[in-house]
């Protein structure tokens, strides 16, 4: 059975085709909606973290290879030292069924 990441095997498709990844076990363990913080060197020594809204459908990502599962598929653990981010677009007319876990909240699904 294919790993399902922290959302939906729908999502977990679209990042990884959006991304150029062809490996399955590669799911969604994070994902950002509402804002980005980037790191930007200022004039001076230290850095700077600046908010970017991300546009209506756009979303940051962040996939690794899924190391465990529970019962049902859902990603439990993934390999993160092999991780890849990215910007991709959702289109926003389908609706996603509601993320589980702990770490799922109004602040990381598309509005």
């Amino acid at each position: 059975m294919m790993p399902t990441g922290m959302f939906s095997n729908r999502i977990d498709t679209l990042a990884r085709d959006q991304m150029g990844l062809n490996d399955p076990q590669f799911t969604i363990y994070a994902a950002a909606v509402r804002q980005l913080d980037e790191w930007r060197e200022d004039e001076g020594d230290s850095p700077s973290v600046v908010t970017v809204e991300l546009p209506p459908g756009f979303m940051r990502v962040s996939l690794a290879p899924t190391t465990a599962t529970d019962v049902s598929g859902r990603a439990t653990d993934w390999d993160v030292t092999k991780a890849r981010h990215g910007i991709v677009y959702v289109e926003l007319d389908a609706p996603e069924p509601s993320p589980q876990g702990p770490q799922a909240s109004s602040d990381s699904l598309p509005a």
